[in-house]
C-alpha cells in the first residue's frame, strides 16, 4: 500500500490505498466507506486538506439512498459546498399534479444537464442511472437504518401535509395521499427500502461502475460531520 502522511497540524491525516478504504472520525468511529480510488482518511479540527481533496476527486457527484434518506437536501447542501449545480431528479421525473414525465424527454434534459463539468445530483431513478451514473466520479450512498427512515418519512410527511408546503410544479403532499392511497410515500418506502439495500452493493460492484468513488454513510451524524468539514472551509 502507498502511503502519505499530511504533517499540517489540526488537519485531515491521509494515507492511500490501492483498493478499499474507510473515513472515519477522531474518536475513531467509521464516518464512510469508499473504494476504487481510494484513501484512508482521518477527520481532525481543521480541513483545509480535505478541500484540496475533494475538489480534485469529485466534481460530478450522485447522491442515492432510499426514498426519505434525505438525498435531496444533503445534496443542496453539498453542492453548495463545492459551489456547483444541483440536479434534482425528482424534479425532472416529476410534472404537474403527479404526473410521470415521459422517460425520453426526462432522459434528455439529464443527458443535457449532466454535460457540465460539476453538478451534484440526487435520485434512484434506474431508467437514469446509465448516463448519471457514467457521468459521476462519485457515488454517495445514504444508508440509514430502517428506522431513521421511517421516522424521517412520517415527520416529512406531516411536516409537507400540515404546512401545505409546495413541491416541483405546484404539487404537494396530503395526508389522504400518504395513508389513504396507493402512491403513498410512506408505502413506497415499506415497498422499496429491504430491495434497495440488497441492490445498491451488487450495482457499486459491477465493472462499469469501478470508476466511481464510493461513500456509504450509515448515520445522518455520519453525512453530517462530512457536511459540515466541507463546508467550515
Amino acid at each position: 500500500m502507498n502511503d502519505f502522511r499530511c504533517g499540517l497540524s489540526s488537519t485531515w491525516r491521509a494515507s492511500a490505498t490501492s483498493s478499499q478504504g474507510e473515513l472515519r472520525a477522531v474518536d475513531g468511529s467509521t464516518v464512510s466507506h469508499w473504494s476504487s480510488h481510494s484513501f484512508y482518511l482521518r477527520l481532525a479540527p481543521r480541513h483545509h486538506l480535505v478541500q484540496t481533496i475533494v475538489r480534485e476527486t469529485m466534481q460530478r457527484v450522485t447522491v442515492i439512498g432510499t426514498s426519505c434518506s434525505g438525498k435531496t437536501s444533503f445534496a443542496k447542501r453539498l453542492a453548495c459546498a463545492l459551489n456547483c449545480q444541483h440536479i434534482e431528479l425528482d424534479a425532472i421525473h416529476w410534472g404537474p399534479n403527479w404526473t410521470e414525465r415521459p422517460p425520453d424527454q426526462v432522459r434528455s434534459d439529464v443527458n443535457q444537464l449532466t454535460t457540465a463539468n460539476t453538478w451534484v445530483s440526487c435520485g434512484n431513478y434506474g431508467y437514469l442511472r446509465d448516463i448519471v451514473w457514467t457521468r459521476a466520479d462519485t457515488i454517495i450512498w445514504l444508508n440509514y437504518h430502517f428506522p431513521i427512515i421511517w421516522y424521517r418519512a412520517l415527520r416529512r410527511t406531516f411536516r409537507r401535509s400540515l404546512g401545505y408546503e409546495k413541491m416541483w410544479h405546484g404539487n404537494r403532499e396530503t395526508l389522504r395521499r400518504a395513508f389513504l392511497s396507493r402512491d403513498s410515500i410512506l408505502l413506497w418506502v415499506l415497498k422499496t427500502y429491504g430491495g434497495r439495500r440488497r441492490t445498491y452493493p451488487k450495482l457499486l460492484a459491477r465493472p462499469e461502475n469501478a470508476h466511481l468513488q464510493q461513500f456509504v454513510f450509515h448515520h445522518p451524524r455520519e453525512a453530517e460531520k462530512f457536511l459540515a468539514s466541507l463546508e467550515c472551509v
